[in-house]
C-alpha cells in the first residue's frame, strides 16, 4: 500500500526564520520514501528554492521525487531534472491581472526566468522574495508569463482584500498565503492539483493521501485529501476544514504526527 504524503512548508514545517528540519522529521521522512511512500514539499515558495531544499534533503539520504512549487502551479520530478506540470499565466493574462492591480493602486510581483518583477521594490517583502527565488529585483517595464501574481497588502486587511480581489476577479483563483501576501494563480489551480497529479503518476488510490497546511492557501488541499491534517497555529478556517488537528509547528508536531505512521 503506497501511501502519498503533501505538504506546505512555511509555518507547517518550518516555523518563521527555521531554515532547518528537526532529525526527527528527516528520520521520519527518510523511512516512509524507504518503504515506498512519497512525500511532496508543496508550497507557495518558488519551485526553484524547493528544489535545492530537496537537494539538500537527498544528500542527507531522503530521496524525494517531486516537488511542487508557487502553491501547486508547477511540479517538478527531481529524478528526471524536470518540470512536469506547468498551469501558469501567458502574458495576456498578466496583463489583465495587472493592469486591474494597478488601477486598484495595489502593490505587486510577478516571476519573469531572471528577475522579479514588481512596483514595491524596497518593501521588506520583495526583499523576502528575491532572497526565496534567487533572482534580482526589476521595475515591471514590460509585462511577462509568470506563474502567479504576488499582492502585497496590508496584514491587518488581508482578508479584505481577498474577497474584494476574489469579487472583481472571479476567472481566476484568490487566496491569502501569508499575512503579507495575496495570491493570484489559474481557476482551478492549487495545491490540491499537485495531490492530484502526483496520485495519478505514482497510482495512489485516494484513501492513501494526506495533505498537511496551516493556511488559507492550504484549504484545497486539505479539503481534498483523505486525510487532511491541520496544525494548531493553522487558521481557523483551516482546522475547521482539516480531519485532524494536530500541535503547532513549533512542536514539529508533523514529524510527530508522521512518526507514527511508519
Amino acid at each position: 500500500m503506497k501511501r502519498l504524503f503533501v505538504s506546505d512548508v512555511d509555518q507547517t514545517l518550518l516555523s518563521e526564520g527555521n531554515t532547518e528540519f528537526s532529525n526527527l522529521f528527516k528520520d521520519t521522512v527518510r523511512e516512509l520514501v524507504e518503504r515506498g511512500d512519497q512525500f511532496v514539499l508543496c508550497s507557495g515558495r518558488p519551485t526553484q528554492n524547493l528544489i535545492d531544499v530537496a537537494i539538500e534533503l537527498r544528500e542527507e539520504g531522503i530521496m524525494l521525487k517531486y516537488v511542487a512549487g508557487y502553491n501547486g502551479v508547477e511540479i517538478y520530478d527531481l529524478e528526471k531534472e524536470k518540470v512536469i506540470v506547468y498551469n501558469g499565466f501567458d502574458v495576456t493574462e498578466v496583463s489583465e491581472i495587472c493592469n486591474y492591480l494597478e488601477g486598484k493602486e495595489y502593490s505587486y510581483m510577478i516571476y519573469d526566468e531572471d528577475a522579479l518583477k514588481t512596483n514595491v521594490p524596497e518593501h521588506h517583502m520583495t526583499i523576502r522574495e528575491s532572497g526565496f527565488t534567487g533572482t534580482p529585483i526589476t521595475p515591471v517595464d514590460e509585462y511577462c508569463a509568470s506563474p502567479k501574481v504576488l499582492v502585497v497588502v496590508d496584514p491587518e486587511e488581508n482578508g479584505k482584500h481577498v474577497e474584494i480581489i476574489k469579487n472583481d476577479l472571479p476567472q481566476y483563483e484568490v487566496f491569502n498565503s501569508m499575512l503579507y501576501f495575496v495570491e493570484i494563480v489559474k481557476k482551478g489551480i492549487n495545491k490540491s492539483t499537485a495531490l492530484k497529479e502526483i496520485a495519478k503518476l505514482e497510482m495512489v488510490e485516494h484513501p492513501h493521501t494526506f495533505g498537511f497546511g496551516d493556511g488559507g492557501n492550504d484549504i484545497a488541499l486539505i479539503e481534498y485529501a483523505a486525510t487532511g491534517v491541520a496544525v494548531e497555529n493553522g487558521s481557523d478556517e483551516i482546522k475547521e476544514t482539516a480531519d485532524v488537528v494536530i500541535g503547532t509547528v513549533f512542536d514539529d508536531s508533523v514529524a510527530k504526527y508522521l512518526s507514527e505512521l511508519v
